[in-house]
């Protein structure tokens, strides 16, 4: 047992660039609701009426094993980035890894070149040009 305590003091003393590490903390606070069976309540929809009804976005996931329910609540900004800051992947890698992979085909074709940079210029710029874009790689037809 004595190994198990030094090792986690170890880690909680571990330095990074001279620094102390500190505990990650999470951007989430938590709460425990526990009601009796028999008493006419749900507070998973008292919650998330609650949480909508101010404009945030609420999340419900039940537990397979346990039918725990874990309900989250974001700021509709919050809620479009996952775990670590970044925005949510739409597609599967290996989707993303072939559509890359025919982009880069099409941009050797020099006459598809100036057109998909074009494309792809406007879309920097907000535009929507996914069907177009999409069409000159050869994805859909024409």
């Amino acid at each position: 047992m004595a190994k198990k305590s030094e090792t986690a003091a170890k880690s909680e003393t571990a330095s990074v660039n001279g620094e102390a590490k500190t505990p990650k903390e999470s951007a989430y606070n938590s709460i425990v609701v526990r009601w009796h069976k028999s008493a006419d309540f749900d507070p998973e929809s008292a919650l998330t009426a609650l949480g909508e009804s101010q404009g945030h976005v609420v999340k419900s996931r039940t537990a397979k094993k346990s039918g725990k329910v874990t309900l989250q609540v974001d700021t509709a900004e919050s809620s479009k980035v996952s775990g670590r800051g970044r925005p949510r992947k739409l597609v599967s890698k290996e989707t993303e890894q072939a559509a890359i992979k025919l982009l880069r085909a099409a941009m050797k074709d020099p006459t598809k070149a100036p057109q998909i940079t074009a494309l792809l210029a406007a879309s920097a710029e907000g535009k929507d040009v996914s069907g177009e874009l999409s069409q000159l790689v050869g994805l859909t037809a024409k």
